[in-house]
C-alpha cells in the first residue's frame, strides 16, 4: 500500500490494459479502496489468449507471449485477475461487449461468478451490440451514467 493512502477517498478504473490493472489491483489490494471499474479488462491471461480472434493472435503472441510456451503460459497464468477473485472485499463494476474480439464474456462470466461466490460485490454490465470499444451512443450513456451512480454510491458510504 501507499504511505498516506487514504482509501475512503480513491477508487481505481480503466479500461482495456487499465481494466486489467484495475482487475489485479483491486484483487491484490482488498480493502484498500472505495469501489473499482473494469471496463473491457481482462481478468484471466492465458483464456483470454486463447479465445482472441484469430486476427489478433499473432500480435497477441508478440506483446503478450506465446501460450504454447510452458513458460509463457505459466507466467501469463500467475499475473491473472482470476487467481485473486475470492479475495476481492471492494465493490466492483465491470463492463463488457458481448462481441468483444479481444476480451471474452466467458471469462468475464467466469470472473464474476468466482466474484459473487466469495462473496464480493460486483455489478456486471454486458451490453449485446457493443465490441471492445462503445460505440452505441444509447449505451455509452447508460453506461456513464450507471458508472457515475455506481461511484456516487460508495463514496458516500465510505468510511
Amino acid at each position: 500500500t501507499q504511505p498516506g493512502l487514504d482509501g475512503a477517498r480513491v477508487a481505481v478504473g480503466g479500461g482495456s490494459y487499465g481494466g486489467y490493472l484495475t482487475n489485479a489491483v483491486i484483487g491484490a489490494y482488498p480493502g484498500v479502496f472505495v469501489a473499482g471499474v473494469s471496463e473491457v479488462g481482462v481478468a484471466d491471461w492465458v483464456k483470454n489468449l486463447e479465445e482472441a480472434a484469430p486476427s489478433l493472435k499473432a500480435s497477441d503472441r508478440g506483446e503478450y507471449g506465446d501460450i504454447t510456451d510452458p513458460a509463457d503460459r505459466a507466467f501469463l497464468a500467475s499475473i491473472s485477475p482470476m487467481n485473486n477473485a475470492a479475495k476481492i472485499r471492494d465493490p466492483l463494476l465491470i463492463q463488457v461487449g458481448a462481441n468483444d474480439p479481444r476480451n471474452g464474456v466467458v471469462e468475464q462470466d467466469q470472473y464474476v461468478t468466482a466474484i459473487r461466490k466469495a462473496g464480493g460485490k460486483v455489478v456486471y454490465m454486458r451490453y449485446p451490440d457493443e465490441g471492445h470499444q462503445m460505440s452505441n451512443l444509447g449505451n455509452i450513456v447508460h453506461f456513464n451514467r450507471a458508472k457515475a451512480a455506481f461511484l456516487e454510491e460508495h463514496f458516500k458510504t465510505a468510511k
